[in-house]
């Protein structure tokens, strides 16, 4: 989730086209590149809600949102919840 090579850099490690790669990437695993790089990014930030007291803020930023409201919409929108409401319900 850290890495945030462009996908010229993954393509040229491939030794392949930018397009090809995302073309065989889809055909493989059934998502795309974007898509699975953004699912790391919120597990990891799921992982960090859990196990750490880092502020909304301070998660957003080291698993690359651009802001909380960032991490919040795409969180609410692959978990049906929100990180607040997660980071609350670990207290239980």
């Amino acid at each position: 989730y850290g890495d945030n090579a462009p996908l010229s850099e993954i393509a040229d490690a491939a030794q392949t086209t930018v397009f090809h790669a995302c073309r065989v990437f889809r055909r493989t695993t059934g998502t795309t590149l974007h898509a699975y790089r953004r699912e790391l990014r919120l597990r990891h930030a799921l992982a960090m809600l859990i196990d750490s007291d880092a502020s909304l803020a301070d998660i957003a930023a080291q698993t690359g949102f651009a802001s909380q409201s960032h991490l919040t919409n795409q969180f609410r929108a692959r978990f049906k919840n929100t990180p607040g409401r997660v980071r609350g319900a670990r207290a239980l």
